[in-house]
């Protein structure tokens, strides 16, 4: 049986497909996570398809409370001739049996899709809920169920039981996410995946699924001049390496991913720069003061505001932006710390970029600045394939650049520090 799109974009991929009818799925999460919203977004896009729909509005929030917050969603459409609003309210004041005046709207409209908002403020008699369900199971009617539950309630309620799924929506250290804790007949990730509200309503996050690292035997060039001194094979390192280059502030580092970037330019290799430090106009600029020309069409520069980033929606986008791209500089990667409550959660975000690169095949430069006294991050420094260390020292009164390989899979490479300097045509390494 085929699924029905939820039309919400990226909640299908994490339903498994989508929808199935007939079917009972329970929308639940804490006040305003969006439980309401969802569910109509589902409805009306639905509706836009030609589907017959019906929304059933609680005594606790009418249909013309709903029609005035719908404004806002560009989905919202008032003159959608397949979609139709039932008020159990007029029930309740006509002193009608709410199940039988729900029964009558479907035998009427005879819709696919039913949602029931809030539906514990209709009943909480479970023996009224199984008969709906089996009465909409054999109309092959796909109902939806809104309400507001913990997670800890819920898995004590008896409607989990009930219900063929169970969509969960949090609220949670000022970001939002979206689990499904359950689908029959679907498989299913039970992870958390991260949505927003836009104009358009809500989208999905969904986590990203890694293919196997792409294994290459070709050398990439690293384009800085004299690095033939400290690294083997005329300055080169294999294909899909990863590479962190850490140290102070000022020794060069960012020069350094400049001169990447510009070596696989010359061979018209494509090149993204996501940049955590500066915006692009600054970047741009001070690339063209050594005389770097990365406008030939081949590079792409994605500057990153920590402060409203989505770290799954940032993955989703730098994977889309990675097409055709052979080379890609990180600048500034431990920055992506503030975006995050805990360091763990960090880490899983570092791990997952880096395999998004390795199963590309792209050849990854990580730049970031170190702490007084730490050579080179240790929390990801087992996950580089190659670790290079700049640093300044003064020695009788002259400070002075060096340059130090500390591992480099694959490739020859000295041992210690060389000299190095930075010069009117960029980074230079002494022999």
């Amino acid at each position: 049986m085929r699924a029905m799109s939820s039309g919400v974009k990226g909640l299908d991929e994490v339903l498994g497909g989508g929808f199935f009818r007939p079917s009972a799925v329970l929308i639940a999460g804490g006040v305003g996570t969006g439980k309401t919203t969802l569910a109509l977004q589902i409805l009306f896009n639905a509706a836009r398809t030609g589907r017959k729909c019906l929304f059933v509005a609680s005594i606790s929030e009418p249909i013309t409370a709903i029609n005035r917050f719908l404004y806002s969603f560009s989905f919202f459409d008032p003159d959608l001739e397949t979609i139709h609003f039932a008020d159990v309210g007029e029930a309740f004041m006509a002193k009608e049996d709410v199940f039988s005046f729900i029964r009558k709207n479907i035998d009427l409209i005879k819709p696919e899709i039913v949602v029931i908002d809030s539906f514990l403020s209709i009943t909480e008699n479970k023996e009224d809920l199984l008969s709906l369900f089996s009465y909409i199971k054999r109309r092959n009617i796909l109902l939806l169920l809104t309400e507001v539950f913990t997670e800890e309630h819920l898995n004590e309620h008896y409607i989990a039981s009930l219900v063929d799924g169970v969509i969960f929506l949090y609220a949670e250290g000022g970001r939002r996410n979206l689990a499904v804790l359950k689908m029959r007949g679907s498989a299913i990730s039970t992870k958390k995946h991260a949505f927003k509200f836009t104009s358009e309503g809500i989208e999905v996050f969904p986590k990203l699924s890694i293919a196997e690292t792409k294994v290459s035997e070709r050398r990439v060039s690293i384009g800085v001049k004299g690095i033939e001194h400290v690294l083997g094979d005329g300055g080169s390192v294999l294909e899909g390496s990863i590479i962190l280059v850490t140290g102070e502030a000022g020794t060069g580092k960012t020069l350094f991913g400049f001169h990447f970037i510009q070596a696989g330019i010359e061979k018209e290799e494509k090149g993204l720069i996501i940049s955590l430090n500066e915006e692009k106009p600054t970047l741009e600029r001070n690339a063209r003061h050594f005389g770097f020309d990365f406008n030939k069409g081949l590079l792409k520069i994605l500057c990153v505001p920590l402060i409203d980033m989505i770290p799954d929606e940032h993955l989703i986008k730098i994977k889309e932006e990675l097409e055709g791209v052979k080379r890609v500089v990180v600048d500034g990667f431990p920055c992506y710390l503030h975006a995050f409550d805990n360091e763990n959660e960090y880490k899983i975000f570092m791990r997952t970029l880096i395999s998004l690169c390795r199963s590309e095949g792209i050849t990854s430069i990580f730049i970031g600045d170190t702490a007084p006294g730490e050579r080179y991050p240790a929390d990801i420094a087992h996950l580089a394939d190659g670790i290079i260390i700049l640093s300044s020292e003064e020695e009788m009164g002259v400070k002075r650049r060096f340059i130090e390989i500390v591992k480099m899979r694959g490739s020859a490479h000295t041992i210690g520090k060389k000299l190095c300097d930075i010069t009117p045509n960029g980074l230079e390494i002494s022999p």
